[in-house]
């Protein structure tokens, strides 16, 4: 269960100060700091006359900030906002994709992977990418390739040097354009989490349908269908609340089944919120 700041400043309070009792928690200056012994942790009130605000840090950085009206601001909370790459992304039909959400905003706590890798294949090998300037790691598996010669796409399933990965679809050839991405959350933390991600597609025919959809783990968290009544510009947004566990993976995903390839807009047009909420 997770303690309320009052909660915690009450126990600390009535189960000892200054070396006394169960709960030491350190040194208390002019009662208006509890801290560890070191001094890097704590809460303060009033940092400066009537200033009529909590303040707590954890390891020398502010955390905690409790306003005269009551507003609380958690500055080390986990909170994620990333966008599209800025070249849209070509979607082919009827197979599902991860979005590349590769351009980061905001991520307090480093747990979104926006790592790309680009280059050109320099081998034909069934199920492998070959790119000796690849620079592969271990770390690339569970990456998707992105073929952006024909336009398909492939699991990484095994690292076998900086040069050469297994890949689960056989798509790449000798000269063929590659980019290798990641697009993940990883929770550092347990604990609920509200998840956005908004995709647009440039156009859909009448009654060709689409989706996007967030997963954990992949396993469906929440998704979005969408049918247009006319060639057009289309926006979809999946949506959820989920309890996550530390090192569960959250990505995006979308469809299309206008039976040709079809492009999601770049830049702003897709986005990706996860916001820490307890």
């Amino acid at each position: 269960m997770i303690k309320s700041p009052w909660v915690w400043i009450h126990e600390k309070l009535t189960t000892g100060i200054h070396g006394v009792g169960a709960g030491t928690v350190g040194i208390m200056d002019k009662d208006k700091t509890i801290q560890d012994a070191d001094g890097d942790t704590g809460f303060e009130v009033e940092q400066s006359a009537d200033e009529d605000k909590i303040h707590g840090k954890v390891a020398g950085v502010e955390a905690f900030l409790l306003s005269p009206a009551g507003e609380l601001t958690l500055d080390k909370q986990s909170s994620v906002y990333v966008t599209a790459s800025a070249t849209p992304q070509v979607i082919p039909t009827n197979k599902e994709v991860r979005i590349n959400f590769n351009t980061e905003v905001t991520d307090v706590q480093n747990e979104f992977n926006s790592t790309t890798k680009a280059g050109a294949a320099d081998a034909t090998e069934a199920n492998k990418l070959h790119d000796a300037d690849g620079g592969f790691a271990a770390s690339d598996v569970g990456a998707w390739i992105w073929n952006k010669t024909d336009n398909t796409y492939a699991i990484v399933t095994g690292f076998v040097d900086s040069g050469e990965l297994d890949i689960d679809t056989d798509i790449m050839a000798d000269g063929e354009n590659y980019i290798l991405y990641h697009a993940t959350f990883t929770a550092a933390e347990d604990g609920e989490y509200l998840i956005s991600a908004k995709i647009t597609w440039a156009a859909l025919n009448d009654g060709n349908a689409a989706y996007v959809a967030l997963k954990r783990n992949a396993t469906y968290l929440a998704s979005s269908w969408m049918v247009p009544g006319a060639t057009a510009a289309i926006s979809g947004v999946g949506f959820g609340i989920v309890m996550l566990v530390a090192n569960d993976s959250v990505y995006a995903v979308c469809r299309q089944d206008s039976g040709g390839d079809e492009n999601i807009m770049a830049d702003t047009n897709c986005q990706l919120y996860i916001q820490k909420l307890a």
